[in-house]
């Protein structure tokens, strides 16, 4: 009767609560209730792993995040720009510390580089995304530390693909005409955004930094193109080292 009884814990019973469910079928086992009630917190915790997953956000409330995301960072980045009493190397730091936190230099390196990725061996890989990331957020500092901001304002947010485009106004100083500038906004599994490109009347920096790494590669290969993004690299580090 054991041995039938035994057969049947097999099949149903997984370790570590198999072993004390064996317990639990001697006679009299003074384990028997704490078996069953290891066997049900067992239960418990299997069933707690099958719950759904966080819903992911519906469109109404990524636009909604994008726009709320971008009207902080952009606002604060704004302010940085129209700072007249700041140097433009201390806006070029200040702006690198807000990109580096935003950007997402993973997803805008390799779509910088496109089809020419499978092509790298594992190492060229590496030093490429190394030096992409770094130089994306500096690009993009020092191109937005040469505009002179006097107000910032979200007009929309849309979705475009799976991302989101805030489209903003940069008002600048001087008398000098609103400059149009886009945001494009995507979300994680955890539905938490990050800035994967901006356009600057209506040019997307990846797609610019796309069309130039393209001609590049076309002319001087994988390791002239990874040549040249190192001197670039350097040369606008020296830029960012600069006392003003």
């Amino acid at each position: 009767m054991v041995t039938q009884k035994l057969a049947v814990a097999r099949k149903r019973v997984k370790a570590p609560a198999l072993a004390i469910y064996l317990f639990a079928l001697l006679p009299h086992s003074p384990l028997a209730v704490i078996a069953i009630s290891a066997v049900s917190v067992s239960s418990m915790a299997t069933l707690a792993y099958k719950l759904p997953a966080k819903a992911e956000l519906n469109q109404e409330q990524k636009n909604q995040k994008a726009w709320d995301f971008i009207l902080k960072n952009g606002s604060y980045m704004a302010k940085i720009m129209g700072d007249k009493k700041i140097s433009r190397n201390k806006k070029r730091l200040l702006l690198k510390d807000n990109l580096d936190e935003n950007l997402n230099t993973r997803l805008m390196t390799r779509a910088i580089i496109g089809k020419y990725w499978r092509a790298m061996n594992e190492q060229q890989q590496k030093q490429y995304t190394l030096a992409a990331s770094q130089w994306i957020v500096l690009f993009s500092a020092n191109l937005l530390s040469s505009l002179t901001s006097a107000s910032f304002e979200v007009i929309a947010s849309k979705p475009i693909g799976k991302d989101v485009l805030v489209e903003t106004s940069v008002q600048q100083q001087e008398g000098r005409p609103a400059l149009p500038v886009g945001w494009r906004v995507r979300f994680d599994k955890n539905g938490e955004p990050s800035l994967i490109d901006v356009h600057i009347r209506g040019l997307s920096i990846v797609s610019a930094q796309r069309g130039e790494a393209g001609a590049i590669l076309a002319e001087s290969g994988l390791e002239g193109f990874l040549d040249k993004l190192d001197t670039r690299l350097e040369s606008i580090k020296k830029e960012f080292q600069k006392n003003n």
